[in-house]
């Protein structure tokens, strides 16, 4: 449930505009979806004369990487391996070797995503930097900064450092999922940033919340 106000406002609604990019004689994939968009997705896809396929987490992806953590990133990965493998049948020269458990292995080594489930050491310092900008976003992130910020390296001191700078975003929902998300754990300090109210929020970078969660050791 986002971009609603140029989507929206219910999941079918945004269903239907994001199918738009349907083609006829293309492929199309999806990660899984609620049925109602599910039933969507099939019938622009039926449309164009196309099978849509819903794409699981590939089995085949390695367990323990920094790379597909949350879960919502081994989703991203395994949609793309899925529209990878297609490409690759349908174009590639005959005899061409399909990708394997090494070109797998090194395509999510080299994968970076700035500010998204991204963390930085710098010294004694872990910076855990997302750019979740709506209810179910900021959960995810919570929980991507739970997993990966405890267990016997967890540092004494949390600080959540949280920026809402868009007009498009109700900060105050967005604020209390954020908070309900992170109630399990501590956070010892809380800092609300602020902008220029004459900042030009329809830039692009007008429109980002970033949350960003700090680890002092």
């Amino acid at each position: 449930m986002d971009h609603i106000q140029q989507l929206g406002p219910t999941i079918k609604d945004i269903a239907w505009h994001k199918s738009g990019i349907f083609k006829r004689g293309a492929y199309a994939f999806s990660s899984p979806q609620e049925p109602s968009a599910a039933d969507i997705l099939r019938n622009r896809a039926s449309e164009k004369g196309i099978n849509i396929q819903f794409i699981g987490n590939d089995p085949e992806l390695p367990v323990h990487v920094p790379q597909l953590k949350p879960d919502v990133q081994r989703t991203n990965f395994s949609v793309a391996l899925a529209a990878a493998r297609c490409l690759l049948r349908d174009r590639a020269p005959k005899n061409t070797p399909l990708l394997s458990d090494v070109d797998i292995s090194q395509a999510i080594s080299q994968f970076t995503w700035p500010a998204r489930f991204q963390i930085i050491v710098d010294g004694v310092l872990s910076w855990f930097l997302d750019g979740a900008h709506n209810e179910m976003s900021v959960s995810k992130a919570a929980e991507w900064f739970i997993e990966s910020s405890q267990g016997d390296n967890a540092s004494p001191v949390s600080i959540l450092v949280f920026s809402q700078v868009s007009k498009q975003r109700h900060a105050k929902l967005v604020l209390e999922r954020l908070a309900i998300a992170l109630s399990p754990i501590h956070i010892d300090h809380v800092i609300f940033t602020l902008y220029d109210p004459q900042q030009d929020l329809a830039s692009p970078a007008g429109k980002v919340l970033i949350v960003l969660m700090k680890l002092a050791h």
